[in-house]
C-alpha cells in the first residue's frame, strides 16, 4: 500500500500564510481542498492541496506547468 501524505489544517496554513479563522472562513464557505476526516481530526492530501494551490493561485508557479509545480508545498 502507498504511504498517503496528509496534511492537517495547522501544516495546511503554515504552508499557504493564511490564518486558522480564514480557514475556516474558506471551509464554511466550501473554498478548501477536499477533507477527510480521522477521529476528530481533518487532514487533506498533499496532491489535493497541490491542485487546490495551482487552481486557485496560477501565477504562484510562475507560469510553470501544472505537472512540474507539483510537489512543491514545504511545511
Amino acid at each position: 500500500m502507498d504511504n498517503i501524505d496528509l496534511l492537517s489544517v495547522a501544516d495546511f496554513c503554515m504552508a499557504t500564510g493564511i490564518s486558522r479563522s480564514t480557514w475556516h472562513k474558506l471551509a464554511k464557505a466550501g473554498q478548501t481542498p477536499s477533507t477527510i476526516r480521522i477521529g476528530g481530526s481533518i487532514r487533506m492530501r498533499r496532491e489535493a492541496v497541490e491542485d487546490w494551490l495551482i487552481e486557485n493561485y496560477p501565477d504562484m508557479h510562475d507560469n510553470k506547468s501544472t505537472e512540474h509545480a507539483k510537489g512543491q508545498i514545504h511545511y
